[in-house]
């Protein structure tokens, strides 16, 4: 079976068992309480079940016990990357249900997410052989990244929309330099193309087209998904993806997430407290649509991978020079609110109270 092929199936499953499973959860998560209700802050008028993510990342341990059963006949779905990827999805996601269901403190969340960072940093060292030093390292920008996808989780499609094209995206990486990286970057392939799958699948019961969702990801679905995009950019650059790769596909999310955070702690506000200030949410009081913001984070995010690819294995100054403009990538998108007329709020704070 050759390695596209084998990566196909792997995705095709992943594919199916979320789109069965979103569509026996609404009537079990209401039978369950577990409804998302709309707030002055948040971006949907009528209660919605939430927990959705479930049928995700169910789809994406399908996959991986696929591989298992596959990886005798198809070398690129051995390794154990795609049973790593599920396992991390599924242990950040945990720690999303209970949240979602109950509520967990905010020192305690952190710690929890700590610890499946460094979990997936301890795989990575089992699977790769790599230094010890990047656990601690993976902890943090794990739990970071996870954060990340849970505050932009606020759209309908906008984080399915994100599975769907980061997880295409580091599936074309892996194929344009399994050849030439100091190790095999070849698992992307069929990782990244679960990842997609899974998020492409949910879209319909997400209001992909344009209606009321019928399900959100929710915590466990938010989580799980930052936790399988962090893992396919640590995991990936570990094993031989160049920097500006592997970040291309983050660059929107943490543009977006680092510059609202910033703007939040300079004004003295709790940064970790609901609100309406991010640029995406802007974007949607400017009169987008949540398709419409969905579809250019996702275009802004292909953009950049498609830059990053471009100029990976080029001179040092043309990747300096594609660096530089996933930066202005990034600081185009936390501006592009303003551009139309709806700055953040935080920044005037911050400078109020400065003065």
């Amino acid at each position: 079976m050759s390695d596209l092929g084998a990566s196909l199936v792997v995705a095709a499953v992943a594919a199916v068992v979320t789109a069965v499973v979103s569509l026996a959860l609404p009537d079990l998560l209401r039978r369950a309480h577990l409804l998302d209700a709309p707030g002055d802050r948040s971006s949907h008028t009528v209660p919605t079940p939430r927990g959705g993510g479930i049928a995700v990342l169910l789809g994406v341990v399908a996959a991986a016990l696929a591989a298992l059963a596959l990886a005798p006949a198809a070398p690129v779905l051995g390794g154990g990357w795609l049973p790593s990827l599920a396992g991390v999805a599924v242990a950040a996601g945990l720690v999303g249900l209970v949240d979602d269901a109950r509520g967990v403190p905010p020192a305690v969340r952190a710690v929890l997410q700590l610890v499946v960072g460094a979990g997936a940093g301890l795989l990575v060292v089992a699977l790769d052989d790599v230094s010890w030093v990047w656990v601690p390292v993976a902890a943090v920008a794990t739990a970071a990244y996870v954060n990340a996808v849970n505050f932009m989780d606020g759209l309908n499609t906008m984080t399915g929309l994100h599975c769907l094209v980061a997880g295409a995206g580091f599936a074309v990486m892996g194929v344009v330099t399994v050849d030439r990286s100091p190790a095999d970057t070849g698992w992307l392939l069929p990782a990244g193309l679960v990842v997609a799958a899974a998020g492409a699948a949910f879209l319909p019961f997400n209001g992909a087209s344009g209606g009321p969702a019928r399900l959100f990801l929710g915590d466990v679905g938010s989580y799980g998904v930052g936790a399988m995009v962090a893992f396919l950019a640590g995991a990936g650059f570990l094993t031989g993806l160049p920097l500006e790769m592997a970040l291309a596909p983050l660059v929107v999310w943490l543009a977006d997430t680092a510059h609202t955070l910033v703007l939040r702690v300079a004004a003295g506000e709790r940064w970790y407290l609901p609100h309406r200030t991010h640029a995406y949410q802007r974007l949607t009081d400017a009169g987008w649509s949540h398709r419409q913001v969905s579809l250019a984070a996702a275009g802004a995010t292909a953009l950049a991978v498609a830059l990053a690819t471009a100029v990976a294995e080029q001179a040092l100054v043309w990747r300096l020079a594609g660096g530089v403009l996933l930066v202005l990538l990034g600081w185009a998108w936390v501006k592009l609110p303003a551009w139309l007329g709806h700055p953040s709020p935080w920044g005037a704070v911050a400078r109020a109270r400065r003065a």
